[in-house]
């Protein structure tokens, strides 16, 4: 069973998943992420329903107030959008430079596939106040989201530990010092 932290957060991919730590991989290190402002997602993940993801993760519990404006203003869903631009260039790069790893994501790519799902899995602190709020701001976002990548699909989800929804076979937990101040 894949496991990987990110944040602190530890996410358990059950054997139903194929799963890269894509931002970590030689292919994005090695060469395409030394281009200035190349972004990457945290994972690229195929499911054995032939399900692409690309999820990004943005663990921002403890950091409220640093990151309100960017989740008011929509610079998360520009981010995530230029995450997850890149990190296809990147693996059709790398694939068509004879890397075979990535030929089962690329074949999801192709015409006639399973649309591909981004996710982005957001943890943050909100302030007190109505019920909902919460979902709220990730339907906002997922609205957002989808304006950015509709070139590439619609299929968008934003969830969190509160959401209590997430694609069968993966779970995620919380590391110790989660929500804290560094």
């Amino acid at each position: 069973m894949p496991s990987f932290s990110e944040g602190h957060l530890r996410f358990e991919f059950d054997d139903s998943w194929l799963v890269v730590k894509y931002d970590e991989h030689r292919d994005y290190r090695g060469s395409i992420g030394r281009l200035a402002e190349t972004k990457a997602v945290d994972f690229v993940a195929i499911h054995s329903d032939s399900r692409l993801y690309l999820i990004e993760v943005k663990d921002f519990r403890g950091h409220r107030i640093e990151n309100r404006d960017r989740l008011m203003e929509g610079a998360i869903a520009i981010e995530v959008g230029q995450k997850v631009r890149d990190t296809i260039a990147g693996i059709i790069a790398a694939h068509h430079r004879g890397n075979a790893e990535w030929a089962r994501a690329v074949r999801r790519m192709g015409c006639g596939a399973e649309p591909i799902r981004v996710l982005l899995w957001l943890e943050q602190d909100l302030p007190r106040g109505p019920l909902g709020r919460r979902e709220n701001q990730a339907s906002v976002l997922m609205h957002e989201l989808r304006r950015k990548l509709r070139w590439l699909t619609t299929r968008i989800l934003v969830i969190s530990l509160a959401t209590g929804t997430r694609p069968a076979g993966l779970s995620v937990t919380n590391l110790p010092g989660a929500g804290r101040e560094p």
